[in-house]
């Protein structure tokens, strides 16, 4: 006899990992879907690449399409496509060079244009996402407190900030869990959807990584 047990369908997200060029966009990608950091240091600047990843958050499975863009303006013209078929983004920015935080308010603007017609504005955002400070290995003088201004006042929007690593993966793993659930407050407010009490508004998915831990970790036990 069947088991009268059901489960829910996973949640399938498309998101894109964007920015300038040397970043860490591709590197931070690979961390995540792969738990590799490639060592040569040579720059191979990327046109476009997919990866596909199965996550277990708060109890629901959440399978993405990761799209690993261009951040070069010789494919600016690439820009519009992905930026139509992703519904998340990660906004990456190198945190020793604050140019490439500034170069991401062209990013952020085109995506903007796009998403205004198609999504109503959650909490003053009409896309969902997380801004990644890479590279918090290296000696850096950028403060999450100046960097958070930064967003909110040039970039207009009003996401959670994290600085990441992808040569020690800090903050790798947590960045995509709270992209996750920035997607799901965003999908469910679209759709009319109360929010979930545990989720805490965009900034306060940050503070549940624990939960999220063991949600990993069943995961990985069922597979």
């Amino acid at each position: 006899m069947s088991s009268s047990k059901t489960s829910n369908p996973p949640d399938r997200f498309k998101l894109a990992v964007v920015g300038t060029g040397a970043v860490g966009k591709s590197a931070i990608t690979i961390q995540f879907t792969q738990n590799i950091f490639d060592t040569d240091e040579v720059y191979d600047p990327t046109i476009e690449d997919a990866y596909y990843v199965k996550r277990m958050i708060d109890g629901v499975s959440c399978e993405l399409e990761i799209v690993d863009t261009a951040g070069q303006d010789d494919y600016v013209a690439l820009r519009d496509t992905y930026m139509k078929s992703c519904y998340g983004f990660a906004l990456v920015f190198d945190l020793t060079s604050q140019t490439t935080l500034e170069e991401l308010k062209i990013f952020v603007e085109q995506i903007n244009r796009i998403k205004m017609e198609e999504n109503k504005p959650v909490n003053g955002n009409y896309f969902p996402a997380v801004l990644l400070g890479n590279k918090c290995d290296l000696n850096y003088s950028l403060t999450e407190k100046e960097v958070t201004n930064y967003m909110k006042k040039e970039l207009g929007i009003h996401v959670p900030v994290l600085f990441t690593s992808a040569k020690t993966r800090t903050n790798i793993e947590e960045a995509f869990e709270v992209l996750i659930k920035e997607m799901r407050i965003f999908r469910d407010a679209q759709s009319g959807k109360p929010p979930k009490k545990e989720s805490g508004g965009l900034f306060g998915s940050i503070s549940s990584h624990k939960d999220s831990d063991r949600d990993l970790q069943a995961f990985k036990e069922q597979e």
